[in-house]
């Protein structure tokens, strides 16, 4: 699993997603349900970052 695709993800999750149900971002189970083909290429980078 990549680790920024990992964070990346889950910090922009973690502010809508239940937090009855947080226990769904903890890494091994972010991978077994969002993970799957999930790379850093689909974050979208603000512009002017680089």
């Amino acid at each position: 699993m990549n680790p920024e695709a990992y964070l990346a993800d889950v910090l922009l999750r973690v502010q809508d997603h239940p937090k009855d149900r947080l226990v769904e971002l903890l890494p091994h189970r972010w991978k077994e349900t969002f993970g799957a083909g999930f790379t850093v290429d689909r974050i979208v980078t603000p512009a002017g970052a680089t």
